[in-house]
């Protein structure tokens, strides 16, 4: 039995036994403050088993954190992965090769059309010169199907 005054104490030894941690550890654990220095190579025995579930606590939480992390580093890269997959096997494109096509096939021959129209705009124009170069320049971006491809 201790008296009031009196502090429990636990060797070393016994303490590293209990943690499965090395004496350097737990000294290191003292210095940084979790628990008080041993002295004659005995630990406080409450202040020491206080500090001990403290720094458990927090390296419990480091670790969910790192997996966290690991988690979210692991999905980014399997979702990049499969971007890059999927560009590959031609299943989307970029967005800047969509605009480089609708200005190529759809945006400038426009332009020009409008550009060579007359400036009174009358609906006979329209009728015979704009809406078939719609129509040819939407067909060229139409998706040929198998049967229509000529062979490579």
């Amino acid at each position: 039995m201790t008296t009031p005054t009196q502090i429990q104490t636990i060797p070393a030894d016994r303490l590293c036994s209990l943690t499965g941690l090395t004496d350097r550890r737990h000294r290191q654990l003292a210095k940084q403050g979790f628990f008080p220095p041993p002295v004659a190579g005995d630990y406080q025995l409450n202040a020491t088993i206080g500090g001990l579930f403290k720094y458990f606590r927090e390296e419990g939480q480091n670790k969910d954190q790192l997996r966290l992390a690991q988690t979210r580093k692991e999905k980014a890269l399997a979702t990049k992965l499969e971007r890059q997959n999927r560009l590959a096997m031609r299943e989307i494109c970029e967005w800047e090769d969509v605009l480089k096509i609708l200005n190529q096939y759809f945006i400038n021959p426009m332009v020009q059309a409008l550009d060579a129209a007359p400036r009174d705009l009358d609906q006979q124009w329209v009728d015979r010169t704009l809406k078939p170069l719609l129509r040819q320049k939407l067909d060229e971006l139409k998706p040929k199907s198998p049967a229509t491809q000529s062979p490579a």
